[in-house]
């Protein structure tokens, strides 16, 4: 399948990589269940036999690594609308198990690793009910060698508005008793926060190193601040607030996505914040965390950040991801079976178009706003008699498409030239700054070719 594209004054970026892995699998002692698993989906049949591979010539790792989707192989088929997910061993058992959050739709789910196969068991959690839930953390909270749940929830309801839903932890009791078993930790209304915006909880060392503290990120509002919270108990849980001036703060950002990372080698975790004015690195000293302002400089609109040690120095370095600021410039780009649009006006009478071979029926989605009901297509002209489709997803033929229509109101204009066999479309704007999206798919798509697009390139 070929891939065209058509933009103007874009910056082009294109990132290629590849990784191995050597797996090692061991046969482990799985832990007990309280009830019997569901018989696993058959395995698939096993290919044919393949030749005996030549000696490499290249390293083993090349532009050959081939991604499979498992997902329904591996008995992970779900749906559900989330905040985050983790893969992580819960059962002791060294494979990784799913856990996933869940967004108002339900509680969590548990996925356990029996072999490369999952099995759900979300019935051993005690969560219940459709809960404006956030991110899960998974961590030792008790010390007690498992690991445990921790669930930040926002201030609404099941969707997202009402009475607010608490954060949640929940302690893994299979050291104890031996099989996967939970139990719900008790939490004063200082940890729950029910009305407070919570987004995730990182886990901190403590000082002196014998459990784990929690730091809650919370969505940027005045008085939703982050919390730094104590766990008092090293052999146990018992969580309480603690006033930490440099860490309480009510700038974080929407997306929280923040880094716990030994930056001075000395060590010890440092913590670094996305805050909405920019990049804050906060020194681990042992007894506390200080702020180190001016030490990163100000970018703006960061969208997410990694760290790692990529040059082998033993020091990690820091990627952000950046959000670009929207540019007003038209780009389209197309498969063999779908197109899709963006074309601005930049300029009073300014006119947009392209054209493109498909087959005799297209399928188009000029939607806007996709969620907004009813939608009607009154500025969608196609064929010569420029009708109106009732809906700006429709279906439209080649017969029905048939000569160009009359162009002159803003819209988006759709017809099909017998002649040539070639579908065109022409777009129209009320006023410059206003924009035109689309979707247009179909059973091949061949040739597009970008008529009017300003300063418009051509890529293959």
């Amino acid at each position: 399948m070929h891939t065209a594209t058509v933009r103007s004054r874009k910056l082009r970026w294109a990132v290629a990589a590849a990784a191995c892995a050597l797996l090692a699998a061991d046969a482990r002692a799985q832990p007990r269940l309280p009830f019997p698993l569901p018989p696993a989906p058959p395995a698939p049949a096993a290919p044919p036999a393949a030749p005996e591979p030549s000696p490499p010539t290249e390293p083993a790792c090349s532009a050959s690594l081939q991604l499979v989707n498992r997902t329904a192989s591996l008995g992970l088929t779900r749906f559900s609308s989330t905040f985050s997910s983790s893969f992580v061993d819960i059962d002791g058992d060294g494979d990784d198990d799913l856990v996933v959050s869940n967004h108002g739709m339900g509680p969590p789910t548990l996925m356990i690793n029996r072999g490369g196969r999952f099995a759900e068991v979300s019935q051993l959690l005690p969560f219940s009910g459709s809960r404006d839930r956030h991110a899960i953390t998974v961590v030792d909270l008790d010390n007690d060698g498992d690991r445990d749940l921790l669930l930040a929830a926002g201030g609404g309801g099941a969707d997202a508005f009402g009475q607010g839903a608490p954060n949640e932890a929940v302690r893994n009791l299979l050291v104890e008793t031996g099989e996967l078993a939970f139990e719900p930790v008790p939490a004063a209304a200082e940890f729950s926060l029910q009305t407070h915006r919570s987004r995730s909880f990182m886990a901190l060392p403590s000082p002196a190193g014998d459990k784990v503290d929690l730091y809650l990120l919370t969505k940027r509002r005045s008085g939703h601040s982050n919390r730094y919270f104590r766990n008092r108990r090293p052999d146990g849980v018992r969580l309480t607030p603690m006033r930490v001036p440099s860490l309480d703060t009510d700038r974080h950002t929407e997306d929280g996505y923040d880094t716990l990372l030994d930056f001075d080698g000395d060590g010890l975790a440092d913590l670094l914040l996305h805050l909405e004015d920019g990049l804050l690195l906060f020194r681990n000293r042992g007894d506390g965390f200080t702020p180190l302002p001016g030490l990163l400089p100000k970018i703006a609109r960061i969208n997410t950040i990694a760290a790692g040690d990529l040059d082998g120095d033993g020091l990690p370095e820091i990627f952000l991801g950046r959000n670009a600021p929207l540019e007003p410039s038209d780009e389209l780009t197309a498969n063999a079976h779908e197109l899709h649009y963006i074309a601005w006006g930049q300029q009073p009478d300014d006119a947009d178009g392209f054209s493109f071979l498909a087959s005799d029926r297209i399928a188009i989605d000029f939607s806007e706003r996709p969620g907004l009901q009813p939608n009607p297509g009154d500025t969608i002209y196609i064929g010569a008699g420029g009708r109106h489709p009732m809906d700006r997803r429709a279906t439209v033929g080649a017969a029905e498409a048939a000569g160009r229509p009359d162009i002159g109101r803003p819209g988006t204009y759709l017809w099909h030239e017998p002649a040539t066999g070639r579908w065109h479309v022409a777009l129209r704007y009320a006023e410059p700054g206003d924009h035109l999206v689309g979707i247009i798919s179909s059973e091949s798509i061949d040739d597009v070719r970008g008529e009017e697009l300003e300063k418009a390139e051509f890529e293959r």
